[in-house]
């Protein structure tokens, strides 16, 4: 059996693109509204948000499930390029900077302290709601231990 684009199992998974999911909340949200927005800017700005997924998707064609097996690797290897590039540049930024604190300062290495600076931070910050949104998963994924002692207790 051939799949369309239409059809939900043969179309790639929707994701931050535009797809079914597109409106996500990253970082909690919930009922108070305290979450930020996947278009505000998260862990993953500055990427292509459908390219490597969706091309990961398509390179391969078979059953559904040879396309789920070959996109399961593929994004594994995608989020261990990202965590490398988010070290590097930390490590790169870091060097800067102290390179920079060992200049003589004048107004420009100041402010390209700051800037240095502010990179870092929302370096740090990207990697931060990385982590938030993959303890969530896991979190969602895994349960949580204690509701199911409290339930196998309370019956």
């Amino acid at each position: 059996m051939e799949f369309s684009e239409e059809t939900a199992v043969g179309s790639p998974p929707a994701t931050a693109c535009g797809g079914r999911n597109s409106e996500r909340l990253v970082g909690g949200g919930g009922a108070g509204g305290g979450g930020r927005h996947a278009s505000d800017g998260g862990w993953d700005k500055g990427r292509p948000r459908c390219g490597a997924p969706k091309k990961v998707w398509t390179e391969k064609s078979g059953n559904v499930l040879e396309k789920l097996e070959h996109t399961r690797v593929g994004l594994q290897t995608w989020e261990k390029n990202i965590k490398a590039d988010w070290r590097k540049k930390s490590k790169n930024l870091r060097e800067r900077l102290v390179k920079l604190n060992g200049m003589d300062r004048d107004d420009n290495i100041l402010a390209e302290i700051v800037d240095v600076k502010l990179e870092l931070n929302w370096e740090m910050e990207k990697e931060e709601l990385y982590k938030e949104q993959r303890a969530r998963a896991n979190w969602l994924r895994q349960g949580d231990k204690n509701t199911a002692f409290f339930h196998s207790i309370a019956s």
